[in-house]
């Protein structure tokens, strides 16, 4: 992906995605959304923890991105219409665009859609995406429906409707064709698909081969810890104050007695 860019002009990319550059581009990081908002986003959504910034201080400049794997790039223009983007999707987009990782209680949606967590870019300007293979666009009418695979999705219209369904009519044949559950989204709006899902592009998963899983995974970890810390705390506050006050109620004194004189 080449962005040629003029005076002023920024870009927020995924960590290590920069190949090139010209002279006059100042490269920088930054957190997107604050702390705990991006080592969330992070730890759930394959992202790096700091996006790195491209800032031209010329015209006339360019940069050159790419994905770690080899795979096919898709720009979204973000505005009015908002994007949920799949797991690790995320490859660059214009400083006016906001990334935020949104939470999905739907249970069903959680474990057989598009996970637990989903990134939703907001805002105004140019996204791109990355997918492995190659990329078909889907543009659904009012009302029309489209069944995806989930593991095949890259991106769709925030304000789409789905539900997660079996495959088939019956559990059965929904097992035994292979396919399981699958998402069941209804129009208006558009759907990114790619042909390869991302385990079968990347092959073995690696372990923090450069580093930035381990920093988001340890980062998300002292959060955790922290809390829990915290929170022990607290009850043991609570219980030291509880335990104050019963010591405290008056008992009556023990009688002892008149005095007795020989």
């Amino acid at each position: 992906l080449q962005v040629l860019m003029r005076k002023g002009d920024e870009v927020k990319a995924e960590s290590g995605a920069l190949i090139s550059r010209s002279e006059h581009v100042r490269v920088g990081a930054e957190l997107d959304g604050g702390f705990v908002r991006s080592v969330l986003r992070a730890a759930m959504s394959r992202e790096s923890v700091f996006f790195q910034t491209l800032r031209s201080k010329r015209d006339d400049q360019d940069v050159l991105l790419a994905p770690e794997e080899v795979s096919d790039i898709v720009l979204l223009e973000v505005g009015p219409d908002r994007f949920h983007i799949a797991r690790g999707a995320f490859l660059a987009a214009e400083k006016s665009v906001s990334l935020e990782s949104l939470t999905e209680w739907d249970m069903r949606k959680a474990v057989f859609g598009s996970g637990l967590f989903v990134l939703e870019a907001s805002g105004s300007g140019t996204l791109a995406v990355n997918c492995s293979g190659s990329v078909i666009v889907y543009q659904l009418e009012e009302g029309e429906k489209r069944v995806i695979d989930s593991s095949h999705l890259v991106a769709w219209t925030a304000d789409m409707r789905y539900d997660v369904k079996l495959a088939s009519s019956t559990f059965w044949t929904s097992v035994s064709s292979g396919e399981g559950f699958m998402c069941y989204f209804t129009g208006p709006g558009e759907i990114y698909v790619q042909t390869n899902p991302p385990a079968a592009a990347r092959g073995p998963e690696k372990k923090c081969d450069d580093g930035r899983q381990c920093v988001a995974c340890m980062a998300f970890a002292t959060v955790v810890v922290v809390f829990i810390i915290l929170a022990i705390l607290v009850l043991f506050a609570v219980f030291s104050i509880f335990e104050g006050q019963q010591s405290m109620v008056q008992r009556p004194a023990p009688y002892t007695g008149g005095s007795w004189r020989a």
